[in-house]
């Protein structure tokens, strides 16, 4: 979720959405990955919240971006290994759903 608002919110890209600091809200302390601005910490706890710095947040995430062009951009993050795999030339446009076809509705199925 929080690579999305970076990308909707933020106007990062791809990879700076997927790369950007993470924080955890589950648990006792608000977990806050370093590479956060130095003054997001105190103002948070200025705001009650008890706070612990950590090396990561959960775990690696990869993402494809469709761009209106067709063309497809994938990213990795540094959290794991990982790799983006795209397939294009499918029913990636806009106006398009993906559905899963059902049985018996195969084109010309009476």
């Amino acid at each position: 979720m929080q690579a999305l608002s970076n990308l909707i919110d933020h106007g990062m890209t791809v990879q700076e959405a997927v790369e950007a600091p993470r924080l955890w809200t589950q648990g006792n302390a608000l977990e806050l990955e370093r590479g956060f601005a130095a003054d997001v910490a105190p103002a948070l706890a200025a705001r009650g919240h008890d706070i612990a710095m950590v090396g990561n947040v959960a775990g690696g995430m990869s993402a494809i971006q469709f761009h209106a062009d067709g063309t497809l951009e994938g990213a990795a993050c540094w959290r794991a290994d990982g790799t983006p795999i795209g397939v294009g030339g499918g029913l990636a446009r806009p106006g398009v759903r993906f559905r899963r076809r059902r049985r018996g509705c195969e084109r010309g199925a009476a």
